[in-house]
C-alpha cells in the first residue's frame, strides 16, 4: 500500500533543505552533478520520495572569480498533481561570499520597480534586488531540464499549454527571496510571461527575514495576500530581522544563557545597520509555531542555529528526517561526501 503524502507544508520545507546539498562543489558539470545529488536526497526522503521530480534545472550562478554557486535554484512537478510545480531556491551557500552579501545586503534599499504600486513606493534590501537580478536572468546547463531558457521562459511554455498552480519556496535567505520572487512573477504575469494569466501563485517560505519596508510588506500582501504561507519558528532569529522591534527581543529569546550579552552585542550592531529602513514582514499576522529549546544546546549562538534548522522539523513534524538534514548540512556540503551519496 503506499503511504499517504506528506503535507504540502512538510514537502516544500523538506525540498528547501535539500536544495542546500553540495553547497561546497566545484566542477564543470555543476548543474548536472547537483541535478543528480538533488535527485538522490529526493529519494532518500520519506517526506517527499516519489512526490516530486525536477523539470528545469537545476541552474546555478558562479560569481567572477568565485568557484561554488552562489545563487541555486530549480523548478520540480508534483507527481501526484501534475498542474502544480514548485520554484525551490537555496539560502545561503557558506561557501560563496556572495551569498553573504545578498544576505546582510540590508542598509540599502532598492526601489521595487515591477507592478503599479503606486502611490505605495515599495523598496527592498539592496541584496535581494541583486540576488533577484541575478536568478531572472539563470539559465540551466545544455544538459539538464529547460537547459538555455530562463525561469520565466520556461513556466511561460508551461502556461501556453494550460492552468498551472505555481509555488515558490526556500528557507533562510531561500524564505526571504521566495515570497520575493513569486511577487515579481505576479507583477511581470501577463506581460513578460503568462499571457492569458493561467497561473495561480503561492509561496511557503520558511525562516525568511524581512525582505523591504512597510511599503514593501502591503504591496506584496495586496499582490500574493492569502497565497503567501510565511512559516516561523518561535525561537528562530532571522524571522525577526530586520525589523527593528522583533530584531530587539532576539537577545532573551532563550532566556538566561550563555554567550546572550555577545548576543546583545550583535544584534546591537544590526540595529544600526537598518535604523530607519522600516522594515517590515510579509503577512505579519501570521502566528509562529510555538518552538522548543533544546537543552543540549547551551549558549545562545548553538541554540539559535538549532533553531534555524532543527528547530523546523520539530514544529512540522518531521522528526524523522533529522538523519537526512544532518547529512546535508553535514558531508552533504563537502564535495566528495556528497558525490558519494554516503546519506542515510
Amino acid at each position: 500500500m503506499q503511504a499517504t503524502p506528506a503535507p504540502l507544508n512538510q514537502q516544500l520545507l523538506m525540498l528547501s533543505f535539500i536544495a542546500y546539498t553540495g553547497g561546497g562543489i566545484q566542477s564543470d558539470d555543476l548543474d548536472a552533478e547537483l541535478k543528480g545529488l538533488f535527485e538522490g536526497a529526493i529519494a532518500r526522503s520519506p517526506t517527499v520520495q516519489g512526490q516530486w521530480e525536477i523539470v528545469w534545472g537545476p541552474a546555478t550562478f558562479v560569481a567572477p572569480k568565485g568557484a561554488t554557486a552562489a545563487n541555486m535554484m530549480f523548478v520540480v512537478q508534483s507527481t501526484a498533481s501534475p498542474d502544480t510545480y514548485a520554484v525551490v531556491i537555496r539560502g545561503t551557500n557558506m561557501s560563496a561570499v556572495i551569498d553573504l552579501i545578498e544576505d546582510i545586503g540590508v542598509a540599502n534599499l532598492a526601489p521595487w520597480t515591477f507592478g503599479a504600486p503606486a502611490p505605495l513606493k515599495p523598496r527592498y534590501a539592496g541584496g535581494y534586488a541583486a540576488a533577484l537580478a541575478i536568478l531572472a536572468n539563470m539559465r540551466p546547463a545544455a544538459n539538464v531540464p529547460g537547459a538555455g531558457l530562463t525561469l520565466r521562459s520556461f513556466l511561460d511554455g508551461l502556461t501556453a499549454a494550460g492552468p498551472i498552480q505555481l509555488l515558490t519556496t526556500g528557507q533562510s535567505l531561500g524564505g526571504g527571496l521566495a515570497p520575493t520572487l513569486a511577487l515579481w512573477l505576479q507583477n511581470t504575469q501577463g506581460a513578460d510571461w503568462d499571457r492569458n494569466k493561467v497561473a495561480t501563485i503561492s509561496t511557503y517560505t520558511y525562516a525568511g527575514p524581512s525582505a523591504g519596508d512597510q511599503d514593501f510588506a502591503t504591496w506584496s500582501d495586496s499582490c500574493i495576500g492569502a497565497n503567501t504561507f510565511r512559516i516561523t519558528n518561535s525561537l528562530d532569529v532571522p524571522p525577526l530581522t530586520w525589523n527593528s522591534v522583533t530584531m530587539a527581543t532576539a537577545p532573551a529569546l532563550y532566556g538566561d544563557i550563555s554567550l546572550q550579552g555577545l548576543a546583545q552585542v550583535m544584534i546591537d550592531a544590526q540595529l544600526k545597520l537598518v535604523e530607519g529602513r522600516g522594515y517590515t514582514q510579509i503577512r505579519a499576522d501570521q502566528p509562529a509555531l510555538t518552538g522548543a529549546l533544546n537543552p543540549d544546546k547551551t549558549d545562545w549562538f548553538s541554540q539559535m542555529l538549532y533553531q534555524h534548522v532543527y528547530g523546523y522539523l520539530n514544529v512540522l513534524g518531521l522528526q524523522a528526517e533529522t538523519a537526512l538534514v544532518e547529512w546535508i548540512f553535514g558531508p552533504g556540503q563537502d564535495p566528495t561526501a556528497a558525490r558519494e551519496g554516503a546519506a542515510p
